[in-house]
């Protein structure tokens, strides 16, 4: 598979989804409309051939869009 190439916003909006914030908190904290990112949403499944949010967040993870979910909540100190 190609590398996907991400937006920042899609980037944005695919890192607070994986936090698991509905689409109204991920608009709120993006300063979008719902109706916006349910369509970043709607092009990152299209871009990562998943057909929900969860596929769509396990998808990322294994190509290294997001960090594994220990990853993420446990993050290594420096």
């Amino acid at each position: 598979m190609q590398p996907v190439a991400l937006t920042p916003q899609q980037q944005n909006v695919l890192d607070l989804a994986a936090e698991g914030l509905t689409n109204q908190e991920i608009a709120d904290r993006l300063f979008l409309s719902e109706s916006t990112v349910r369509f970043h949403l709607k092009a990152l499944r299209g871009k990562l051939e998943a057909s929900s949010k969860a596929g769509l967040i396990a998808k990322a993870v294994r190509l290294g869009l997001l960090p594994p979910a220990d990853e993420a909540s446990n993050p290594k100190e420096n």
